[in-house]
């Protein structure tokens, strides 16, 4: 088996032939919402190489299995048998046995009629010993068999039904003949089952890779030159080359289906095929994908007209193919719920960490369409100012963190620490107005004029201020200098967010750095709540250098026990990229090579506000010897992450995985400490070496103490919550770990 994997897919149909099948007849059963088991054993199953050219296709549907065993009779003619669905012995988790039914049918040169189904020839028993091996026996007469099967695995991972394509699909209007699908990462084996002109079986396979959705190969037809299904001591020398009869086209669609366009000797069809329904619990998120209450125009989505009861259905079945915690989701109602995004808020886990936090903070979902801006271009609404709330409950204290330039914020002179008195008129600091206050501190749409009373830092006075909101090109990445010191030239960066944009603009920041001979680097993360893996695993390459990450890994994901594909994917252990991706966006090439300073070690300014991929750079470096100095407070703790998934224009983000570093440590849930601790310094501007916490980390580099706590001193007066942790106020994708979306997926590593 081992050797048959390294062969191309066409050597195993030459040389290993195995079979998968499909399910024609089986009765659909009403859905149960109970989630689904933890193992799931769809994938092709086969007997090894030395059995090769037979194989069975177990197709599980949460308590429910049917196989579908491809192999041959006493003559050496095609046969296919089915095990109907643990109807002897319902499945138990590891025991499944059922009748076997043998068929003929309407031959694949005529407009196909009808299939006919024989008396059951006997029994079948599967039981599983592991996720990935089983016993297949069965009695058919006075004939008993007992072989050891495991999945094939062919591509490069496992089928990880039902989140890839791997099921059997039918027509409804033409029930008794279909095609079944193994997917093992972009390889496809497809089988079509039809009937030769004589009725009798025949099944025709065919394999390639998926590209944009679609896989297209030629169609082969294989017989046996002497083992049969009743064969003891199968012997694989039996099973000759296979003939090419024709082609197959398989187009996946919206909805979970394809459209499977083949050809058999000179003749066509074109046919819409669905994934089968069998078996109880909760169906496959795919099949309720896109059916949306409110279809959108746009083609790109595929929107098809549904109801909320279907994008209910769907965020249910979502969560339970995903969420790593799914064993821990509370049983509710969907019909408690009138809008899918609030049922979605109440499918969580409900425990808590050792220190008392909900396990899960970080299950929100947003628009589509302002993430997509957001997270794609860096394209925000509002006036390009950063909000801090020292406190957000009367007496409150709403600062400026930092401004974009050119925003309407500069322009109306608004800098780090200028303190927000009231909006249009509605008393900011005691007032109750919240409805006024929201409005014109986080405007809807671009175009609004709000009035903000303001006070700046120093100023004894009020001014008043007019903004028009618009939508600002966020700049990830600021403040780039290279500070003078007696021992050298230290770097500093002030870095917000993980985001496409972003990759470029630190590619010129280390470029920048690297040429003003930068010996040290200070990375102003306190306000980076996360964003993009990839991006932070080059930021982390830049800082070390190649000899340091060689080899090394940055972070290695875990999912729920149900995801064994995900889980054994070599692809999960995400690398030290050291170059450029080249997406749209990131202003980039394809395959640069990244600057990096090759620095032993490198300080981190931290709040509670860096989060998620900004704490998975501290876990990374660290993971590979390099000493990581953080400066400021506790960061969040959030280990986990996600791939954001849409539908009907939400984008939901359910924790997927958890990360680990090189040395697989990953248990920061509670945040990692700081080395040194100081509260934020409103005072200054970021970037200026007497603000607290950037002066704090150049005296660490020359003497390796901690400089004592100042005392906040704010508006000639003590703040109200002085020395407070400041909460900022920005979009929750921003506070993430976040995998690169489907479509691009694979083509950066």
């Amino acid at each position: 088996m081992k050797q048959s994997m390294k062969q191309s897919m066409k050597q195993i149909m030459n040389r290993f032939f195995v079979i998968s099948a499909l399910l024609f007849f089986y009765a659909s059963a009403a859905f149960a919402q109970t989630i689904s088991p933890s193992v799931n054993y769809t994938d092709i199953w086969w007997g090894g190489a030395a059995e090769s050219g037979w194989g069975i296709q177990i197709t599980q549907h949460n308590d429910e299995i049917v196989g579908t065993w491809y192999t041959y009779d006493e003559q050496g003619a095609p046969l296919f048998i089915l095990l109907s669905g643990c109807d002897v012995q319902k499945f138990n988790g590891s025991v499944c046995r059922s009748n076997m039914y043998r068929f003929t049918g309407t031959p694949y040169n005529v407009p196909f009629v009808k299939a006919d189904i024989g008396p059951s020839i006997g029994v079948a028993t599967l039981t599983f010993t592991s996720a990935n091996s089983a016993t297949f026996a069965y009695q058919i007469g006075g004939t008993s068999i007992t072989k050891s099967i495991s999945r094939l695995g062919f591509g490069s991972r496992l089928a990880d039904f039902p989140r890839d394509s791997t099921d059997l699909y039918y027509q409804a209007d033409a029930s008794g003949w279909g095609f079944s699908l193994a997917q093992n990462g972009d390889s496809v084996f497809g089988v079509i089952y039809h009937y030769d002109v004589d009725r009798k079986p025949i099944f025709l396979t065919f394999n390639e890779k998926i590209n944009r959705g679609v896989a297209t190969g030629t169609l082969l037809r294989t017989r046996s030159n002497g083992s049969n299904f009743l064969t003891q001591n199968w012997r694989a020398s039996d099973i000759p080359t296979p003939t090419a009869v024709g082609t197959a086209t398989a187009t996946f669609t919206i909805g979970g289906g394809l459209t499977l366009d083949f050809t058999i000797n000179g003749f066509n069809q074109k046919r819409s095929m669905s994934r089968l329904p069998f078996g109880s619990g909760l169906p496959v998120a795919a099949t309720k994908e896109a059916l949306c209450a409110a279809p959108r125009a746009d083609p790109k989505y595929g929107d098809r007209l549904g109801s909320l009861e279907t994008e209910k259905s769907w965020v249910r079945s979502y969560i339970d193919e995903t969420y790593l915690w799914y064993n821990e989701v509370p049983s509710v109602s969907a019909t408690s719920f009138g809008i899918p995004q609030a049922y979605f808020d109440a499918l969580k886990t409900p425990a808590r960490t050792a220190s008392g936090r909900a396990k899960d903070e970080f299950h929100f979902y947003d628009d589509t369409a302002s993430y997509e801006a957001s997270s794609q271009t860096g394209v925000q609404g509002g006036y390009g100012a950063s909000w801090a709330f020292l406190a957000n409950t009367p007496p409150r204290n709403l600062v400026v963190a930092f401004v974009q330039a050119g925003s309407p914020a500069a322009v109306a002179g608004l800098t780090r620490g200028t303190r927000i008195l009231s909006v249009d008129g509605a008393d900011l600091v005691n007032g109750n107005a919240i409805n006024t206050l929201n409005a014109g501190l986080f405007p809807a749409n671009p175009g609004e004029t709000h009035t903000f009373t303001v006070q700046d830092q120093g100023a004894a006075t009020a001014r008043t201020v007019t903004m028009v909101s618009a939508n600002i090109a966020i700049a990830a990445v600021q403040n780039v200098k290279t500070i003078p010191t007696p021992s050298g030239n230290v770097g500093y960066i002030q870095f917000n967010a993980f985001n496409f944009p972003s990759e470029g603009q630190l590619i010129n920041a280390f470029n920048q750095l690297r040429a003003e001979g930068a010996t040290d680097l200070v990375m102003d993360m306190r306000y980076n709540g996360g964003g993009l893996i990839y991006v932070s695993s080059q930021l982390a390459y830049m800082i070390a250098g190649a000899s340091r990450t060689s080899n090394k890994i940055y972070d290695k994901l875990t999912y729920s026990d149900k995801r064994i594909a995900d889980n054994a994917d070599s692809g999960n252990a995400t690398p030290f990229y050291s170059t450029a991706s080249g997406f749209t966006n990131t202003g980039t090439t394809r395959n640069a090579a990244l600057p990096t300073l090759n620095l032993p070690r490198v300080y981190i300014l931290t709040s509670f506000g860096t989060a998620s991929a900004s704490e998975g750079v501290i876990n990374g470096l660290e993971g590979i010897g390099v000493q990581v100095i953080r400066i400021g407070t506790t960061t969040r703790g959030k280990p986990y992450g996600f791939l954001p998934t849409e539908n009907c224009g939400t984008t939901y983000f359910s924790i997927e995985f958890k990360g680990a570093n090189n040395v697989g440590f990953g248990d920061y849930a509670d945040g990692f400490a700081p080395t040194c601790t100081l509260s934020d310094d409103f005072s200054k501007q970021l970037g200026d070496p007497t603000e607290a916490r950037l002066e704090a980390a150049l005296s660490y580099r020359q003497t390796g103490v901690c400089l004592p706590q100042k005392s906040s001193k704010r508006f000639g007066q003590a703040a109200v919550g002085s020395d407070a942790e400041p909460i900022l106020v920005r979009p929750a994708w921003m506070e993430n770990k976040i995998l690169l979306p489907k479509n691009l997926q694979g083509t950066f590593r």
